[in-house]
């Protein structure tokens, strides 16, 4: 017997978002793909083009708050190409963005769904939100801590001078920037600038 769209959102959302959700892709005529870990983006939305129709995705291996979080977010965005005509002048993430992810966003912003803890750093973030949440440190950190897998070191837990891993190369951090950390590649002598919140083995 094949899965209802709920029980398949069942599988990705906090329990008692699911059916407001569901209704919300249901309303809109969303076309939502639950696609395999990206490492470059969380999820996305394409307006129609060459002929292909307006699609939504979201990766499959958020926690369930990243997941509501990420999906809300790009609603947001399906929801500002329905609603304005001009959409190809508007700014990706401008205020008629903000506006809508803010109103998506505000059933939600109870402890109802959210851990306390999260929810006061997710309603500071939602006042003036970010083009993506990865942008916002003490929220992608507070939202990490509900992953399934939380033994991985990502970069911001390391110091001035640390070794470590990062893509099959050894690093050594050399400075620590507001979300990204400048870091010399040990192989090539390069320095790069790398995300903070990469995922990194120490050495």
């Amino acid at each position: 017997m094949p899965k209802s769209d709920r029980d398949i959102l069942a599988n990705y959302l906090p329990k008692t978002t699911i059916d407001t959700v569901l209704n919300l892709i249901k309303e809109n005529q969303i076309n939502l793909n639950i696609k395999h870990s990206r490492s470059t983006k969380l999820g996305d939305f394409r307006p129609p083009q060459q002929g292909k129709p307006a699609s939504l995705s979201i990766n499959a291996d958020l926690n369930p708050y990243a997941f509501l979080i990420t999906l809300i977010h790009e609603i947001a965005h399906w929801m500002v190409w329905k609603n304005n005509n001009n959409y190809k002048n508007l700014q990706p993430h401008g205020i008629e963005w903000k506006r809508t992810f803010q109103g998506l966003m505000y059933p939600f912003l109870n402890d109802q769904v959210f851990p306390n803890k999260l929810l006061k750093i997710l309603q500071k973030h939602m006042q003036n939100p970010k083009a993506s949440s990865t942008s916002d440190i003490p929220l992608t950190k507070a939202i990490r801590e509900y992953n399934t897998n939380r033994n991985n070191t990502i970069l911001a837990d390391m110091e001035i001078g640390s070794l470590f891993y990062f893509k099959n190369r050894q690093f050594k951090v050399i400075k620590k920037n507001r979300s990204r950390y400048q870091c010399k590649d040990l192989g090539s002598d390069k320095q790069y600038l790398i995300h903070s919140l990469a995922e990194i083995n120490p050495l």
